[in-house]
């Protein structure tokens, strides 16, 4: 039942209409998307609209469930190295996917989906808890700068690591019970 609700929760959130990336809260589900400045390196901040921090996001991954239990999801060195390097926010906006639909593959993608992200494993699809962590919402942020339609979209973003705490537990591809993190300590459960 939660599980039905909360999928038809972000079926509705992704067709909201919103005014300069607007606020929408339904229960626990709230995206707080507001065109606001992200730190992305020592020397530049850029706009986006930044989710907000208290939503339960998926994704999907192969590697070995203690593998991310143990160090959680690392931003590859490649997009370490391009968030370094971003000055302006024409950069900031080509790393975004401006122009091109928004896609990135600079960055750690998470979905508010959960049958999203199972498209993106042959593994487990990983429950995260965006507490703290400044999770930016890709579509509205592109829609945003492009004057596209008001769509929320699905992808969430996240510019920096995603620590092991942060990850609630999993779901094997077939199975159907959540294998729980015992190094998580949020308030999710």
């Amino acid at each position: 039942m939660k599980k039905v609700v909360f999928s038809l929760i972000c079926s509705i959130l992704v067709t909201i209409s919103f005014a300069d990336c607007a606020k929408y809260t339904k229960k626990q589900i709230q995206i707080d998307s507001k065109l606001q400045a992200v730190k992305v390196n020592n020397t530049f901040s850029g706009q986006a609209c930044v989710a907000s921090d208290n939503l339960i996001l998926y994704r999907g991954d192969n590697r070995a469930t203690s593998e991310i239990f143990k160090d959680g999801f690392k931003l590859k060195e490649t997009s370490k190295q391009a968030l370094a390097n971003i000055k302006m926010e024409s950069e900031w906006k080509d790393m975004l996917g401006v122009g091109s639909g928004g896609f990135t593959d600079n960055g750690i993608s998470t979905a508010l989906s959960e049958n999203t992200a199972k498209t993106y494993t042959t593994n487990c699809t990983y429950i995260i808890d965006s507490k703290g962590l400044t999770p930016i919402s890709v579509e509205a942020t592109v829609n945003h700068y492009e004057n596209k339609s008001n769509d929320l979209g699905d992808e969430i973003l996240f510019i920096k690591d995603i620590p092991n705490t942060r990850i609630i537990g999993c779901k094997p591809k077939n199975g159907s019970s959540v294998i729980k993190n015992p190094s998580y300590n949020g308030n999710f459960k």
